[in-house]
Order: C-alpha cells, then sequence, then structure tokens
C-alpha cells in the first residue's frame, strides 16, 4: 500500500532503527510471558530472535521461521508505522473515543494512553501468533515434513522461504491443506488466549488504568478487528471456493474464532460470565470497529480508492457451504493436532474445550461408521 499524496506530513514517520528500538521491549515481554509457562519445566527457555526488515510493500505482516542461527520472528517495518498512525488518528474520533473510554470523559493524555495500549495490544497479537507457530511446534513439524518429502521427491523445489506464506497461496503438498489451517487457527488460539490471560489479569488492568475485565477484553475486541481489517480483510479474491486450496482460512473466519477463543478462554481463567455471547459482539460491534479502520485506510492509502472492498466483513464467507468446510477444519484441528504436534510442542497445544472435542469425535468414530469431519458437535462444559 501506498500513502495518498501528502499524507505523509500528517502522519509520524519512523526509520528502520525507531522500529526496532520501539519493537523490542514489546516483542521480548511476549517472549518472556511465553517462556514462563513451558510445558517442559527441564526448560528455562527457548531462545527467539526478531528481526525487523523491509518486505511485503507496505503492509501489516510478520513471519516466523527457523533458521541455521534458531528460531526468528521477522516483522515488516511498515506494520508498526501503519497501527501506530492508526490508533492515534482514530483515538481523536469522538464515537471511538466514547467507545474505549466507557462515555467517561478523556484527557488529551488518557487519549494518547489509550492509543499506545491498543497499539502494543495489536502488536502484542501478531508476536504471540508467530510465536504460537515456534512454541507449538509448527515450525519444527513443517521443517520435517518438508525434508522428509524432498528426500522422497528430488526434483521438489519450493519457491517460499517462510515456513509459513503471507498470502497463504496454494498449499504445498507436503502438509495438507487442512493442516496448513488448522496450524493457523491453532497460532490464533495460542495468540487469543496468552491476550487475554495478560489483559484481563488485576494487576495489569490497574497499572493500565481499566475499568475491569471486561473493560480490557472489550480493547481486545477493538485490536483484533481493527489488527485484521488493516491487513486488508476486505480484499475478495476472484473465486472464493480457492480457499480450499490454500494454506490459510480467508480473515473472517479466522477473526470469528479469534473472538470465540478470547470468550472461552475469559471464561476459562477468570471463571466469569460475560455480560455478551461472542455471536451478539460478531453481530453488533464487528462492523462498527472495522468501519472505523476503513475509514482510516481510505483516508490516508491511495491503494483503497481503487481497491474492490467491501464493508460487510465479507459475510458471505460465512454462508452454509463455507461453514461445513470451517467445520471440517475444525474436527480435524480437534482429532489430529495433539498427536502430530505432541514431538515438537513446547506448550500445550490445545484449549481444555478443543481437546474434550477431539476425544468425543474419536469415540464417536468407533461407534458409527461415518464420515467424522462432517460431523457438528454442540456441547457445553460447565463447572
Amino acid at each position: 500500500m501506498q500513502l495518498k499524496k501528502g499524507m505523509e506530513f500528517e502522519l509520524q514517520t519512523f526509520d528502520l532503527e525507531d522500529v526496532e528500538r520501539l519493537l523490542e521491549p514489546i516483542f521480548e515481554a511476549c517472549l518472556s510471558y511465553v517462556n514462563s509457562n513451558l510445558k517442559n519445566k527441564k526448560l528455562e527457555k527457548i531462545d527467539v530472535k526478531y528481526k525487523v526488515g523491509f518486505f511485503d510493500d507496505d503492509r501489516v505482516s510478520a513471519y516466523a521461521d527457523k533458521k541455521e542461527e534458531g528460531y526468528i520472528v521477522k516483522i515488516n517495518t511498515a506494520t508498526w508505522f501503519i497501527i501506530y498512525s492508526f490508533c492515534h488518528c482514530i483515538i481523536m474520533q469522538q464515537v471511538v473515543c466514547d467507545a474505549l473510554s466507557f462515555k467517561n470523559e478523556m484527557s488529551q493524555e488518557n487519549k494518547m494512553k489509550y492509543a499506545e495500549i491498543l497499539t502494543i495490544m495489536m502488536m502484542k497479537i501478531l508476536f504471540y501468533h508467530e510465536l504460537g507457530h515456534i512454541f507449538n511446534g509448527h515450525i519444527d513439524y513443517i521443517k520435517d515434513k518438508e525434508a522428509e518429502y524432498i528426500k522422497n521427491n528430488p526434483k521438489y523445489s519450493s519457491k517460499d522461504e517462510n515456513a509459513f506464506s503471507y498470502e497463504g497461496r496454494k498449499a504445498r503438498p507436503f502438509v495438507s491443506t487442512e493442516m496448513w489451517q488448522a496450524l493457523e487457527w491453532n497460532a490464533d488460539d495460542f495468540a487469543a488466549s496468552r491476550m487475554v490471560g495478560q489483559y484481563t489479569f488485576d494487576e495489569n488492568i490497574q497499572h493500565l488504568g481499566l475499568f475491569g475485565k471486561e473493560h480490557g477484553l472489550f480493547f481486545l475486541l477493538v485490536a483484533y478487528v481493527s489488527l485484521f481489517t488493516l491487513m486488508e480483510m476486505g480484499v475478495k479474491v476472484l473465486k472464493p471456493e480457492e480457499y480450499k486450496d490454500k494454506e490459510h482460512l480467508p480473515k473472517r473466519i479466522r477473526l470469528n474464532k479469534s473472538i470465540e477463543s478470547m470468550f472461552a478462554a475469559y471464561k476459562e481463567l477468570n471463571s466469569l460470565e460475560i455480560s455478551l455471547d461472542a455471536s451478539d459482539v460478531e453481530e453488533k460491534y464487528v462492523p462498527c470497529i472495522e468501519s472505523w479502520t476503513e475509514a482510516f485506510m481510505r483516508t490516508y492509502f491511495k491503494d483503497y480508492d481503487v481497491l474492490n472492498l467491501k464493508t460487510d466483513m465479507n459475510i458471505d464467507e460465512l454462508d452454509e457451504q463455507h461453514m461445513r468446510y470451517y467445520n471440517r477444519v475444525d474436527n480435524f484441528y480437534a482429532l489430529n493436532l495433539i498427536k502430530e504436534l505432541a514431538p515438537y510442542t513446547y506448550c500445550e497445544v490445545q484449549d481444555v474445550k478443543t481437546t474434550i472435542k477431539g476425544g468425543l469425535l474419536k469415540l464417536i468414530s468407533k461407534i458409527i461408521d461415518e464420515d467424522i469431519n462432517e460431523m457438528k458437535i454442540e456441547y457445553v462444559i460447565r463447572k
């Protein structure tokens, strides 16, 4: 994406050294938090380097990978510029200010504080997602599968140097399409649970000056919807059904699943009910927050004048046909991820609810002779 003419004077700019300096403490805080909850207590920590660079044009993007020197998370320099600019612009809009402050009057100082909170939240979502690929064993799993495939197919050559591709292009053959997509969902879940763990923690809420756990959860909701929209969620592929061959599912369903994961983690970690249901949030709040984000992008970036964007959050990607396929991936996730990733993971791969779902599906598969990947299971865990 490119800024509109003259807009570079309206937004604060950052050079590479600025971005490295500003992002390092955020990344290190995320890494430290994840390392404090390793499954194997004999491991003191997992070393992960981070690198800021110029790639993917002016896009919000990040990658996790493993090189000779070890694990690495790479983030595009433009990511910080776009997120920082967005957060510090929208906080000046009265409707946004009222929503984020729960309609409390805000000083200029508090507006800047809220903009900083939102900026750091959005960066942490990105970092936790990429760390999820590392700590849940995805990177090592992919590397092993690729090496095995190359051994049996010596003429194969991957055109993608990263373990995961940004665009979610056609799935590479050494891992099934469902597995690629399940790994992305798993990294999304990893990020959601860590974000809820941090931002609904009493001491952190007090430190940030938020009004309570639900206020922290609402900030997270704004951060998630904004981030997914800034990653061009509204851009449509020519043939929507192509996602069935891609490494990533559409961002619309990934956003919805992240919201559901946040609500589930909130209830699990806080032993509390919440006044809103995830489906209510998706219907009432998501379109509103997305409109804030699109207004910012259309104002400052000229690409949005020509892109075929939709303001309905790609709602057609949630039709019955799409949802049936998502259910297949979700069942595949519940059934296979723990077993597949067991030799590689440093953390618990799944939440309690998904683990129970996988157990139920395995039990059902022994009783009936049907394709359980097509089966939809509704259940509630009560304490």
